[in-house]
């Protein structure tokens, strides 16, 4: 018999309760709006995909990595490092 955190039924809403709150508190969070492009936001999503608009172009940095994934080198690979 499996064990439950809180319950058989409320173990998954509270996991999909918690994703949903952290991607909200991701989205809303300042310091990432680097890594959101302009129109990328789920609420933006969501709208376009209910009213069947076509997705905004991808941004030239997403293009050229896609590009380099496809062909099996990565543009500027020794210029990157960890931080």
């Amino acid at each position: 018999m499996p064990r439950y955190l809180v319950g058989r039924i409320s173990d998954p809403l509270l996991g999909i309760s918690t994703g949903v709150l952290a991607y909200i508190l991701w989205e809303n969070d300042g310091r990432n709006a680097a890594h959101r492009p302009e129109g990328r936001m789920l609420s933006d999503l969501v709208k376009r995909r209910w009213s069947g608009e076509a997705p905004p172009p991808a941004p030239a940095a997403l293009r050229a990595a896609s590009a380099a994934a496809n062909s099996g080198s990565t543009p500027g690979a020794a210029q990157t490092r960890m931080v």
